[in-house]
C-alpha cells in the first residue's frame, strides 16, 4: 500500500486529470506541477526517512518556477521538472 504523501500525490494527479477532462469543453486550462524535491526544505520526517529523502537530488525554487511558466506555454498540462519524471515513473513500477 503506498505510503500517505505518495496516496495523496496519486489523488491530487487524478483530480487534476478529472478536472481537465470536465472542463474540456471550456476554456479552463487545468495544468498539474509536480516539482521534485527543491532547496526549500519541507520534510521534516524520522532520521531513516531523512536518510532515504536526502539521496534525492534537490532543484533550486527558481528553476522549477522557470520549468513552470515554461510548460505553462507550451500547453503542458503535466509539468514534471528536473526528478519528477523519473521518480512518477519509480512510483508506478513500485505499485
Amino acid at each position: 500500500m503506498p505510503d500517505a504523501p505518495s496516496a495523496s500525490k496519486l489523488g491530487l494527479h487524478s483530480y487534476t486529470q478529472t478536472l481537465r477532462k470536465q472542463l474540456a469543453d471550456t476554456t479552463v486550462k487545468v495544468f498539474e506541477l509536480a516539482p521534485p524535491r527543491t532547496t526549500k526544505p519541507m520534510f521534516h520526517g524520522s532520521e531513516a526517512d531523512n536518510r532515504e529523502v536526502d539521496r534525492i537530488p534537490k532543484m533550486p525554487v527558481p528553476q522549477v518556477v522557470s520549468a513552470m511558466i515554461a510548460g505553462i506555454r507550451k500547453n503542458r498540462y503535466e509539468i514534471l521538472p528536473g526528478m519528477s519524471k523519473l521518480l512518477r515513473l519509480m512510483g508506478k513500477a513500485r505499485l
